[in-house]
C-alpha cells in the first residue's frame, strides 16, 4: 500500500494537460494506449486528486470514478480479458465560416451637360465671325425645328434648307455637323462641333466654312448658338 500510495502521489504531481489524441475508454493520459500509467491516473482521480473525465476513467459506467475503475484499467493494460465500457466523450464540432468579399470599383463619368434629344423647336442665332470673301454681315436669328432619332442623327425639319450631304449627329453633350451648299459659281463647305449647355436646352459652337469655285476660294467662321423654345 505504501508503494501504491507513492505511485499515486507521483502520478498526481506529474498530471498535467493531456495531449490531444483520439479518445479511448481507459486511456486516461490520452496516449493512444491503455497502460499502468492510465490505471494510476484513474486511481488519482478516484481519490479526488485528479481530473480524468468519466468518458475515459469511469470504465464500468457506474457514474463515479473509484478504485474499481483503476483496477479494471490496470488489468486491461496488462492484457487481461477485461471489457472497458465508458460513456461517450462529448464531441466539439468547429464550423468555420468563410466569407468572401468581392471588391468592385465603379467609375462614374460626370457629363458636362444633361444629355437630351434635340427634337423640338429652337431659335438659331448665326453670327459671321470671319469672312475672307465679303464684309461681315449682320447677325441672323432663325426659328428651326429639329428631329433626332434613336441613333442621335439630327435633321432640320423646317424651314426647308437647300443643303447637300447634311449630317448632324449628337453624342452625349457634343453635336457634330457638316454639309455643303451650292451658291454663285461654286460650293461652300461647312464643318463644326457644338457643345450642349448644362441643362441640355442650348448649344453653341463655331462652324468653319470654305467657299470654292474654279480659280478662286475663300473661307471664314460662323458662330451658331441654339436655344430651345
Amino acid at each position: 500500500m505504501r508503494v501504491l500510495a507513492c505511485l499515486i502521489v507521483v502520478a498526481a504531481l506529474g498530471a498535467g494537460p493531456l495531449p490531444a489524441h483520439a479518445q479511448t475508454c481507459g486511456d486516461a493520459d490520452n496516449s493512444g494506449d491503455v497502460s499502468a500509467n492510465d490505471a494510476l491516473i484513474t486511481l488519482v482521480t478516484g481519490v479526488g486528486a485528479g481530473n480524468c473525465p468519466e468518458c475515459l476513467c469511469d470504465v464500468d459506467s457506474s457514474g463515479v470514478i473509484n478504485a474499481s475503475d483503476g483496477l479494471f484499467v490496470l488489468q486491461f493494460g496488462v492484457g487481461q480479458p477485461i471489457v472497458l465500457n465508458c460513456i461517450a466523450c462529448p464531441t466539439t464540432t468547429t464550423t468555420m465560416n468563410t466569407t468572401t468579399t468581392t471588391s468592385s470599383t465603379t467609375t462614374t463619368t460626370m457629363l458636362p451637360c444633361m444629355p437630351k434629344s434635340l427634337t423640338g423647336d429652337w431659335n438659331l442665332r448665326v453670327e459671321l465671325l470671319e469672312d475672307n470673301c465679303d464684309p461681315l454681315g449682320p447677325v441672323v436669328n432663325v426659328p428651326v425645328e429639329l428631329a433626332e432619332d434613336a441613333g442621335g442623327n439630327v435633321t432640320i425639319v423646317s424651314p426647308p434648307l437647300d443643303f447637300n450631304d447634311f449630317m448632324m449627329v449628337r453624342t452625349d453633350c457634343t453635336v457634330s455637323i457638316s454639309f455643303n451648299e451650292d451658291e454663285d459659281n461654286g460650293t461652300t463647305f461647312y464643318t463644326g462641333t457644338f457643345d450642349l449647355g448644362p441643362d441640355g436646352d442650348s448649344f453653341a459652337g463655331d462652324l468653319d466654312w470654305e467657299y470654292i469655285e474654279p480659280g478662286f476660294s475663300c473661307d471664314g467662321v460662323e458662330r451658331w448658338e441654339g436655344t430651345r423654345q
